[in-house]
Parts: C-alpha cells; structure tokens; sequence
C-alpha cells in the first residue's frame, strides 16, 4: 500500500502565525531532563526497558502538564 499525495499546484497559502511547529525554551528543557533521565537508569544499572518504560511515563506526564501550563 502506498500514500499518494497531491501535487502542489502553487498555490500555497502561508501558515498563521501561531500554528508553528517550534520548539520552545520549555521545550527543550523537558527534553533534556528525560534524555538526563533516561542516561541516569541506565548508569544506574536499570536494564533497557525498564528504563525506556519509566521515561517514557515520564515524558508523557510531563508533556501533559506542559499542555495545561501553557494553555490559554
């Protein structure tokens, strides 16, 4: 099975301007405190899936509290 997508026929509209995939400050502070994490288990002798279990509950519950924090 294959994904056939459209040819883009020029006429490409601009996306707005608070849709923008960046990442933010907070963004990647968060990022580097699960790969931090992830870097301690395993030096800390938590074997591979274990550690990838518990960083990415982790990440989830802190991905969803950014959502509320950073909600208007």
């Amino acid at each position: 099975m294959s994904l056939i997508l459209p040819e883009n026929s020029g006429t490409s509209q601009p996306e707005p301007a608070g849709t923008r995939s960046r990442l933010s400050w907070v963004d990647l502070v968060l990022l580097v405190v699960v790969l931090g994490a992830l870097i301690a288990l395993l030096a800390c002798g938590v074997k591979l899936p274990e550690a990838v279990t518990i960083v990415g509950i982790a990440g989830l519950v802190s991905a969803e509290l950014r959502r509320r924090f950073t909600q208007t």
